[in-house]
């Protein structure tokens, strides 16, 4: 039996008071057109996540972070949508645009592709923030962009940070340098 159910069946019997009772009452669905009110956990898991990634920043050298906190991004982005654009580059910049806000420029000729995000003047990852992570954790986006674009062009791609808000940039900015095929 889940906790819930066990607490739902003893307050029924009696057995709880009325504290134990109203938050379950709290946690019932919300009525339709209600806004629900903000999980506490993603503030929490947005504060244990940056201490983490400040915590091994501080005891591991420069270049064994960058290649943790890339691996973090690589992770992170094989969970995204660029699978689906596999083979078309210029699909996936196109949603960049449209889901990110992201600026694109796609230098054909050269095999360059530029990208940039506005942010709100923080980190424009759910789990990161100024306040909580040092500036070298924009190594995640790093690997985060260089293996989407690895997957939609099925070759080699290298990802080089050219701004970034954690770095007191006005905006993220990314070059990415695409393997001929």
């Amino acid at each position: 039996m889940q906790r819930r159910d066990f607490l739902k069946s003893a307050c029924a019997a009696g057995l709880c008071s009325c504290t134990v009772a109203s938050l379950l009452a709290a946690d019932e669905a919300a009525p339709a057109g209600a806004t629900p009110p903000e999980d506490w956990r993603i503030n929490f898991a947005k504060q244990r996540y940056g201490k983490l990634v400040s915590t091994v920043a501080a005891k591991v050298d420069a270049t064994t972070f960058a290649a943790i906190i890339e691996e973090v991004g690589r992770f992170c982005s094989s969970q995204g949508s660029a699978g689906k654009f596999a083979g078309n580059l210029d699909g996936y910049l196109a949603e960049m645009q449209k889901r990110w806000g992201a600026k694109t420029e796609h230098d054909k000729e050269r095999g360059i592709v530029r990208v940039s995000f506005q942010t709100n003047g923080d980190c424009a990852c759910p789990l990161m923030s100024k306040a909580t992570v040092p500036a070298a954790a924009c190594r995640c986006s790093v690997g985060a962009i260089a293996h989407s674009f690895a997957v939609v062009t099925g070759h080699a791609a290298v990802c080089e940070l050219k701004e970034s808000v954690l770095q007191g940039g006005e905006r993220c900015a990314f070059e990415v340098r695409l393997a001929a095929a």
